[in-house]
Order: C-alpha cells, then structure tokens, then sequence
C-alpha cells in the first residue's frame, strides 16, 4: 500500500485526480490537501507520492516541495500546473513528473499508470523486526495478520505466499501498537492487534479474519476499533 498526497486548492481536480489514481490502485491511502501550509504541518503521514500544484496561494508549491523533500528524501513528487513551466528551484527538488491540468483524461489515467508504478517499485517496503533469543528477522508488515499476547511477548500471525506461518517476539503489544500506529494496524482486544487490511468480515463483537480466523472485539474496545477502521476505509476508497 502507497500512502499519496494531492495537494491543490482547485477541489474539483483534487476530486478527479484522487478518482482517477483509485481507478489504477484501489489499496492506496489518499490524502487531500488544499494549501502548502496544511500540508506541511501534517506531521502523521509519511507520504510516498506527492501530486503538488505550483501555483498555490499562500506558501509556493516550489517551498513546500522544498521543505517536503527535507522531511523525506525519498518522496516521489509530480508537480501539477496548468501550464508546464520549470523553474530553478523546481529541479532543484527533482520532480519525478510534470502533470498537465488541461490534458485529456486518458493522458492523464495513461501517466498515472506509470506514475503509480514507479512508486511501487521504488517505495522503501516497510518492516517489523523480530527478535527471539538473540535471532533478529525482518518481516514485510504487509504479510502480518495479527499480533497475539502470549505470556513473554507476543506471537505474529503471518501470511507469506498463501501459507500461515507464526513466529514470537518480546515486544509487548502496547509497544507494537505504538510502533504500527501509522500503519492503521488495530488494538480489537486487550490480546489482539490486528492489520486491518486481512479484515473480510465485522460484526458486532467479533471480526473474521483472511485466512478465515475468527477473534474477538472487546466491549472496551468496539468504538476505538469501528473509528479506526471506517479511517483505514475511507482512505482506501
């Protein structure tokens, strides 16, 4: 999963460029901005592609690419204009790609296409390490399930090319949950830590899992869990 910020104070071509990215990649995680200001100051989403319109009122696009790209060096960046004109200070922060306002919307679809995968292929895979009686491995956190407590630590539930497998770390899960706060991973149970991207099924005490694991929603819990995850589905819609 991608994390993408369009930032433009045009709200119809936000709604259409965020439309159009969903049609290439339904998994992706998109955040809207209306202002350089907004954006910079959002400190909680560590972005993977930024589309940033030049010529927006208050803080330039060309400042806050600047100061983005000082936040996050491997941020892939598409400046969008109504007019293509490159400025010193726009290569100076390397953007990937140039989007036209004005071309047609099959260009537009065709160029994220190849946008959308470059930044698959060179986003930086994100990783959960393991550390068991002096081992240390690092797992993708796109193949956790869920984390489990167990009385010294906890046990993770992994899926790796269709098979279950389960492996135990020290950590205790209030530290894990804070580690994967970001990654909108879900504390269902005082016992449970959960990826919300292997949900297939909630009910009202209950969730069921991708590999058909059914665990249990604390009574606690329920509000937090159903606040959390309708978050992780309306950034993924």
């Amino acid at each position: 999963m991608i994390k993408i910020g369009i930032c433009d104070d045009d709200k119809n071509f936000r709604t259409l460029l965020a439309e159009a990215i969903r049609r290439e990649d339904s998994e992706s995680f998109i955040y809207e901005y209306s202002t350089g200001e907004t954006l910079i100051q959002d400190e909680e989403n560590d972005l993977d592609l930024l589309f940033l319109d030049i010529q927006l009122p208050g803080i330039s696009g060309n400042k806050a690419s600047e100061i983005m790209k000082k936040k996050n060096k491997d941020l892939i960046l598409v400046f969008v204009s109504g007019i293509y004109l490159p400025t010193p200070e726009s290569f100076c922060v390397q953007p990937y790609r140039y989007l036209l306002k004005q071309s047609n919307p099959s260009e537009i679809q065709r160029e994220l296409g190849t946008i959308l995968t470059y930044t698959k292929e060179h986003k930086g895979k994100k990783y959960f390490i393991v550390e068991d009686d002096g081992m240390y491995q690092k797992i993708d956190i796109d193949e956790i399930l869920y984390f489990s407590i167990i009385r010294r630590g906890c046990e993770i539930h992994i899926l790796q090319n269709g098979t279950g497998k389960i492996l135990r770390t020290r950590k205790r899960i209030q530290e894990i949950e804070e580690e994967l706060r970001r990654e909108y991973f879900c504390r269902i149970h005082k016992s449970f830590l959960v990826n919300p991207r292997y949900i297939t099924e909630v009910k009202k005490s209950e969730i069921k899992m991708d590999n058909n694991e059914i665990l249990s929603v604390s009574k606690a819990r329920r509000k937090i869990f159903e606040d959390m995850f309708a978050e992780y589905l309306s950034y993924r819609k």
